[in-house]
């Protein structure tokens, strides 16, 4: 098994409605992910951000290639959103 040198971490900046963010690194379970919508204007807060899985998104692993987060709701504009490999 090859080491994984790909950073674990992608984060983004909504646009209004946006539902779909794409990561680029290898996880083996949706469980593997963890999610943070911190709305516009907020200080990041780990605790209040963390969104639940199949609650407020679902997750499409991609083999090796990473995959995709879907929300369950649009995001509002400005919202930032970081999908980290835990």
């Amino acid at each position: 098994m090859a080491f994984n040198s790909t950073s674990g971490k992608a984060e983004y900046i909504a646009s209004s409605g946006q539902t779909v963010f794409t990561f680029l690194f290898k996880i083996y379970e949706e469980t593997d992910l963890k999610v943070y919508q911190t709305p516009s204007g907020n200080t990041p807060d780990d605790t209040a951000d963390l969104l639940a899985l199949t609650t407020d998104y679902t997750v499409t692993i991609n083999g090796d290639s990473g995959g995709d987060i879907t929300l369950v709701s649009g995001a509002t504009t400005g919202d930032t959103l970081v999908l980290k490999r835990s």
